[in-house]
């Protein structure tokens, strides 16, 4: 019952990679991201509901829909010690509700259906998906995570869909090519009918129901069972999990979820995920250093809050958030916050792809100062999913919130992100050339919490004459004069402190970028500058404050000339030049028109 294809002379031997890109934490959080984030994109009713069940069953129950599966594993050294010592089969089974389940055609008539057809998709694609607009998935990647989270590389899954309202089971197996006897067969297998057809027989269907427990009983939805689930996937840390990564559904009363182990039930929803979540022990997770019912609390809060305020961006084709964004209330938002009240915005965004039109679209942001805390709190949310790499504010201590839920800006995004939903990235190919100016729109979207807490975030008026002393600190010696303990100290005067060291180079301004010249001083080549170059911030150090997303000196968009000196080494913001001749040059434009760029240049000692 479990097929492997025999590879034929010409059939390329391939062992697959994408369990590469879902390097998170740990297994539990793979698996609890790429689970809900499917049900949330299968939701056709106000609420999803989830359960996570541990159980085991006796393996010669189990032993039909684990037929012909060993020998494939033995080969492919996937055989698992539990596997062949134990009688039992120990799995994690979840299921959905308020779903679709996997709808659209099945490719049984053996004709390759196209376009968005979520059964055969999830079965048959690899490495593509027809996921577009809110929805989570993108890359075609996620259900990798399925065979990851198994010791034995395999899982089952099955349907009730609420197109047809048939009843469909399938398995699937991710391996390597392997080798049984003298026949090579391909690194994935399927549990499967004659065919490679699903099983629809009611009474396999019945015994797969009654030997994993399963709750479904006619409601469409999906049911996934994982056989040998690896030991970092307990109930706790998929409890964990599901805070940290989905709490904003869970907060909208749009999710609600299950965790059962061997019969003993803990619910998570919108009423007791605040309690729930103060009561758990989170270190060793990024909640560890968070005041975590504080943090909900304020989730909570923008979820009831008041219609936001609309900011004003004059030129949509080229955004930007400023102090006139705010209209005249500026100082009056400034005051609020700094009493520690919510604030609310919503920012305006184009999105124009190259072969449609423009669409006006929208996010919005909350921000709140952190009375408890000087570290910030962030979060990224796009259609309910936590994207979780992101981290702008560095030291400031707000609590803030990005959600883009839009559909214009939500497909967007969805593009731009990262195959495990960790991140926005402007660099793939197709991201750049789907969307006119994608790579601007994306850095001023991705930036624009960080702008808005710029702008807002102001210390107190009151002077602070300690402000800042753990950061700044420089140890100087009392003025004699002034000092009444001035007994055994020495005056300092101002002709003792050299004169600053002369400049080896003139920089100047060209359109959209920089040179570099020889200055007054003589030089004797060869010498060696090292380059830093940021976009100028309202606040803290620009070279602290620069991203990748900003520019990147090693890609084709720079435009360098060079005249006596060579260019050793470039990246990010950085580059290293070599002065070859006394009469040298070195111009770079290609930096944005619209930014002022701040440059540091030292010369490096032979």
């Amino acid at each position: 019952m479990w097929r492997f294809k025999q590879l034929t002379p010409g059939d390329p031997e391939r062992d697959p990679h994408e369990a590469e890109f879902f390097h998170l934490n740990d297994a539990a959080e793979s698996v609890v991201r790429e689970v809900i984030q499917n049900s949330l994109d299968a939701k056709c009713e106000e609420k999803a509901i989830i359960e996570f069940k541990f159980g085991t069953a006796s393996k010669e129950a189990v032993s039909f829909f684990l037929k012909d599966l060993d020998q494939h594993l033995q080969a492919a050294s996937f055989i698992h010690s539990e596997y062949t010592s134990s009688d039992e089969l120990p799995f994690l089974a979840i299921e959905d509700f308020g779903t679709s389940g996997l709808d659209g055609q099945t490719g049984e008539n053996g004709v390759r259906p196209t376009g968005k057809n979520n059964f055969y998709n999830f079965w048959w694609y690899e490495g593509k998906s027809e996921k577009t607009g809110k929805e989570r998935g993108r890359w075609g990647l996620g259900k990798t995570t399925f065979h990851v989270a198994s010791k034995i590389r395999s899982f089952w899954g099955l349907t009730i869909r609420s197109d047809d309202n048939r009843k469909l089971l399938m398995g699937k197996a991710l391996l390597k090519t392997h080798k049984i006897g003298m026949d090579t067969y391909n690194y994935n297998g399927y549990f499967t009918s004659e065919n490679y057809l699903p099983f629809s027989e009611v009474n396999i269907l019945n015994d797969f129901n009654k030997i994993f427990s399963l709750l479904r009983n006619g409601e469409p939805g999906f049911s996934i069972v994982i056989p040998f689930p690896h030991s970092e996937i307990r109930p706790v840390a998929i409890l964990k999990s599901i805070m940290i990564h989905y709490f904003y559904p869970i907060l909208k009363n749009n999710l609600e979820i299950i965790v059962n182990e061997n019969g003993i039930k803990q619910y998570i929803n919108f009423s007791n995920i605040i309690s729930l979540a103060a009561s758990q022990d989170w270190s060793g997770t990024s909640w560890e250093k968070v005041n975590v019912e504080s943090l909900l609390d304020f989730i909570k809060n923008t979820i009831l809050n008041e219609p936001p305020i609309d900011l004003i961006i004059d030129d949509l084709t080229n955004p930007q958030i400023i102090s006139e964004s705010f209209g005249k209330n500026l100082e009056q938002y400034r005051e609020s916050f700094n009493l520690g009240n919510l604030l609310a915005f919503k920012v305006p965004v184009e999105i124009k792809e190259i072969n449609g039109g423009a669409k006006k679209s929208y996010f919005e942001v909350f921000i709140q100062k952190n009375l408890k805390s000087i570290a910030p709190d962030e979060y990224y949310i796009r259609s309910g999913i936590t994207i979780s790499d992101i981290k702008m504010l560095s030291a400031y201590p707000v609590k803030a919130l990005f959600i883009a839920d839009d559909d214009t800006i939500a497909k967007f995004l969805g593009d731009a992100e990262t195959p495990a939903h960790t991140d926005w990235k402007e660099r793939t190919e197709e991201f750049r050339e789907k969307y006119e100016h994608a790579a601007r729109k994306l850095r001023f979207i991705k930036k624009s919490l960080q702008t808005i807490v710029n702008i807002i975030y102001l210390p107190p008026k009151e002077q602070k004459k300690d402000f800042l002393k753990n950061i700044f600190y420089v140890n100087v010696e009392k003025d004699i004069e002034n000092d009444e303990d001035n007994d055994d100290r020495t005056k300092k005067k101002d002709d003792d402190i050299p004169p600053p060291k002369p400049k080896r180079y003139k920089l100047s301004k060209i359109e959209s970028g920089f040179r570099i010249t020889r200055s007054n001083v003589d030089i004797e080549p060869p010498i060696k500058f090292r380059v830093k170059c940021a976009y100028d911030t309202r606040k803290g150090n620009p070279f602290n404050n620069y991203e990748i997303y900003d520019f990147d000196l090693s890609t084709v968009d720079f435009l360098i000339e060079l005249n006596g000196c060579s260019v050793i080494e470039k990246k990010e913001n950085m580059l290293e030049l070599q002065i070859d001749n006394i009469d040298f040059s070195f111009a770079i434009s290609g930096f944005d028109k619209l930014r002022d760029l701040v440059v540091d240049i030292k010369e490096i000692n032979k």
